[in-house]
C-alpha cells in the first residue's frame, strides 16, 4: 500500500501497489507533483484506493477507471468502538492522520502481518518558538524535503498534539505490524530489520509492505 506521494518514496520504486491511500487534499491540486502522481497511480494494477468520502468524487473524476472505497475522516473523542469495530467508514477513536487511517484500513483488509516504513512521526523534532511566541516547524514528507510552517500554538499543547498521536498509535499495536525504521519515535510495534521482511514475504503470502 503506497500513502499520498507514493511517487516520490525511493522505498517503493520496484514495488507494485496493490492498494493506495490519502487523507491529504494536496494530491488533487493542480501541481507538478499531483500530476506526476496522477501517471505513477495510473500505470499501477491497484486492486482499490482509499480515500475520504468528502472527496471520493474528486478523485473518480481525477481516474475515471480506478475503484475507490471511502473512509471517514471524523475523530470522536472517547468513541467506544461500538459494532462496527475497524470498518472504515464510520467516526474514528484516532487521530485524523494518514498513516493512523492506513494502519486502520489494512487490518480491516485482514492482513496477517503489516510491514511499515516512513512511519517516523518526528513533527516534534523539528520546532522552535521565535521572539513573538510564533511557532515555526519543519515538516518532512518523503521525496518533499522539509517545508516550513509558522503557527500560533503555545508549546504545551503542540507537545500534547503530538503525544496523542504517539498514544493512537498503540490502538494497533496487536495487530500484527511490524516497523522497518529502526530509529523510527513510533514505537507501537515491534522493529525488524530488512532481511526479517524479505523473509516474512516469502513465508507469508498475506504480508503487506506499506509506506
Amino acid at each position: 500500500m503506497g500513502l499520498n506521494w507514493a511517487h516520490l518514496n525511493p522505498a517503493l520504486q520496484d514495488i507494485p501497489l496493490n492498494f493506495y491511500l490519502s487523507a491529504d487534499r494536496r494530491m488533487l491540486e493542480d501541481s507538478e507533483n499531483s500530476r506526476k502522481l496522477k501517471r505513477y497511480l495510473s500505470n499501477q494494477n491497484l486492486m482499490a484506493a482509499f480515500v475520504p468520502e468528502i472527496r471520493i468524487e474528486m478523485w473518480e473524476n481525477a481516474f475515471p477507471n480506478q475503484r475507490f472505497i471511502p473512509f471517514c475522516r471524523y475523530y470522536v473523542k472517547y468513541l467506544r468502538p461500538p459494532w462496527w469495530g475497524l470498518k472504515p467508514l464510520y467516526p474514528k477513536a484516532f487521530t485524523s492522520q494518514t498513516g493512523l487511517h492506513a494502519l486502520q484500513v489494512a487490518t480491516w483488509l485482514g492482513f496477517s502481518s503489516i510491514y511499515i516504513v516512513g512511519f517516523d512521526n518526528s513533527y516534534f523534532r523539528d520546532f522552535r518558538t521565535l521572539a513573538d511566541n510564533t511557532m515555526l516547524k519543519e515538516i518532512p514528507h518523503a521525496g518533499e524535503g522539509k517545508q516550513t510552517f509558522s503557527a500560533r500554538v503555545d508549546t504545551a499543547t503542540y507537545l500534547e498534539t503530538q503525544a496523542s498521536l504517539f498514544r493512537d498509535y498503540w490502538l494497533f499495536s496487536d495487530k500484527g505490524i511490524f516497523n522497518l525504521d529502526p530509529n523510527s519515535p513510533t514505537d507501537a510495534f515491534p522493529k525488524v530489520s530488512q532481511k526479517a521482511l524479505l523473509e516474512g514475504l516469502s513465508a507469508e503470502p498475506e504480508t503487506r509492505f506499506m509506506s
